[in-house]
């Protein structure tokens, strides 16, 4: 009898793009930049107000354009039997599909900056020596909690 498989989790992480730090943090970011644009206007003492908005905005475009061309995007899905992975680096796509039961080891690093803004990098053992990175996921600690559930689960139905 076989059981069927249930989507728990999506979780995804862009390179340039930032996405993991949320939408509060561009949204501040963006507020910030329009501000450094605004108040020269009113503040004629401040011109260095404006060389601020002129760098935070070209960052905001590597960040924008970052996002919408998707220079590596790599996208993990957590079911109740197994570890799917997407990755796009340009126009190449790539999936991976790990069974829970063959992963070993599960490593979560998350530097000073990871744990400030709640993001980290996942490495994945598999039985057959295999390994697989998932890069600045956001709130990196539900989504090792989740797998390692599903991995119990998995394991507890099987003795």
């Amino acid at each position: 009898m076989r059981m069927e498989e249930t989507l728990l989790t999506v979780k995804t992480s862009r390179w340039i793009a930032l996405g993991f730090l949320g939408k509060k943090f561009m949204l501040i970011y963006l507020v910030v930049m329009i501000a450094a644009f605004i108040v020269p206007l009113f503040v004629p003492d401040l011109p260095e107000l404006l060389y601020l908005g002129y760098i935070l905005a070209g960052f905001y475009a590597l960040l924008f354009f970052g996002r919408l061309f998707g220079f590596k995007r790599e996208k993990a899905d957590i079911t109740n039997h197994r570890l799917i992975l997407y990755r796009r680096m340009g126009t190449s796509q790539k999936r991976i599909m790990i069974p829970l039961h063959q992963i070993v080891q599960v490593e979560v690093e998350r530097g000073k900056l990871g744990r400030l803004l709640g993001f980290g990098s996942v490495k994945l053992y598999n039985a057959g020596g295999g390994k697989a990175d998932l890069e600045s996921i956001g709130k990196v600690e539900n989504f090792n909690e989740i797998l390692h559930v599903q991995m119990m689960q998995l394991i507890s139905r099987d003795l």
